[in-house]
Formats: C-alpha cells, structure tokens, sequence
C-alpha cells in the first residue's frame, strides 16, 4: 500500500511541475544560452527600430526573439523557403508588440506559415440558407487554432520602411 502512495503522490507532483512549472523553468533554461552575435547582426539590419532602443531593452527584445525562435514552428508555403533571416526577421517584428510586457502574451500562437507574396484565400460564409463564396488576396491573418500566415514581401516591406 505504501508503494501506490508514494507512485500517486509522484505521478500527482510531476504533474503539478509539469502544468505550472515546467514552461518557465524550460524558458529559463533557454535564455542561458547566449543570443548569436550573427542573429544580433541580423535583427539590427532588418528590424531597425532595434538598433534605437536603449541596452537594456535591445537585451529584452533579444531575449524574446531567443523564445520565439525556441517555441514558435516556422513553414514555408508555395514552396518559400524559410531561413534566419526570414525567422529573425519575423520573431524581432512580432517581439517589438510585446515589449515591456510578458511573453506568455504569445503562449497561444504555435506556428507562423509564410507564403512568398500575397496569397488567395477561398472563403465561404453560410448565412442561413444562402451560402456565399469569395475568393480574397490576403497579406497576413491569424486563427484563432495558433497560426499566423504572412506573407514575406510584405514582412520585407515593413522591415524597409517601419
């Protein structure tokens, strides 16, 4: 009787660690590696607001950019590859939204799909009996299921010209 006390009393602690704990103690984990000097290099030449912000700040948004990159699934559509510099560029944009503030904001998003170019969405709305469809040129969304699809011209745009 002992043995199944002590087995529920681990099962019960592991499970407790696991859904309270062990998101932050893996994200701790993650911002002792140390940021990449090339991925430094990178946000200051496609996220120019970084090269602006005070030490103290640029080392928030780095650490940031090290979770987003760690947690965050990347996947190229219509055959875009992605590399660094797409994945950096994305994660330093997004980062700036959450400066100052905790980065559990972006606990719910799990991937980021990017197509080359504006991409065409079919969309169907049903209302009632009569049921429409549309096609629509889209540049970026995001679902309410984790994913956010961009489309990268206009990531590179927006990285140019903030």
């Amino acid at each position: 009787m002992l043995i199944y006390t002590l087995c529920a009393l681990s099962v019960i602690a592991a499970s407790v660690f696991y859904l309270f704990f062990y998101r932050n103690w893996r994200r701790e984990r993650q911002l002792q590696t140390p940021f990449p000097e090339n991925w430094r290099a990178t946000l200051e030449s496609q996220v120019p607001l970084f090269r602006a912000l005070p030490a103290k700040l640029k080392r928030q948004l780095e650490q940031h950019v090290q979770l987003f990159l760690a947690e965050k699934s990347f996947y190229g559509c219509d055959g875009f590859e992605v590399d660094d510099t797409v994945r950096l560029t994305i994660a330093g944009h997004a980062c700036l939204l959450i400066m100052n503030r905790s980065y559990s904001d972006f606990d719910d998003i799990r991937s980021i799909l990017v197509y080359p170019d504006a991409y065409r969405v079919r969309d169907v709305e049903h209302d009632g009996l009569v049921v429409s469809e549309s096609n629509e040129i889209r540049a970026g969304e995001a679902s309410s299921h984790g994913q956010v699809v961009l489309a990268w011209t206009q990531c590179e745009e927006g990285a140019v010209n903030p």
